[in-house]
């Protein structure tokens, strides 16, 4: 079995392996680092659209989506990329952390201040006012939920 493309295991009583989403999200940030923010992008259209629903709600969670943020803005401030990113978000109702929220504000700063662009620092803040962030720093993500 391969990370991208899951077989159907032919023995009777085996199930396939599920997709890690610590090991997506580690991929993404790897990419990143590596200056290859392609793949990382890569990746999250295979998510997106090749996977089943049940793998995609877990690979697609909360770290998947700040570490894809993260890489489409520092790699290449990549504004449609953004955009996209936090449209997923609010479509699959990811709850977000304070730290997404900071890297969001970040992003509305640099598209206001370094990039002067008020019309787009407007519609990113619309769209993550559209986002529940979660408040409480206690907060922990159940890994094995599927």
């Amino acid at each position: 079995m391969t990370l991208l493309s899951p077989k159907s295991n032919a023995n009777k009583g085996m199930h396939d392996a599920r997709p890690s989403p610590v090991v997506y999200a580690e991929v993404v940030r790897i990419s990143r680092e590596l200056k290859a923010p392609s793949i990382g992008m890569f990746l999250y259209n295979h998510c997106r659209t090749g996977m089943r629903l049940a793998d995609r709600l877990r690979v697609l969670n909360y770290e998947m989506y700040s570490e894809l943020l993260t890489t489409a803005w520092r790699c290449n401030s990549d504004i449609s990329a953004v955009l996209l990113i936090m449209q997923d978000v609010i479509a699959m109702g990811v709850i977000g952390r304070r730290d997404m929220e900071r890297q969001i504000d970040q992003i509305i700063v640099e598209l206001r201040k370094v990039y002067k662009m008020p019309n787009i620092a407007d519609l990113v803040l619309s769209l993550k006012d559209k986002i529940t962030f979660n408040t409480n720093s206690t907060y922990s993500v159940n890994k094995t939920a599927f």
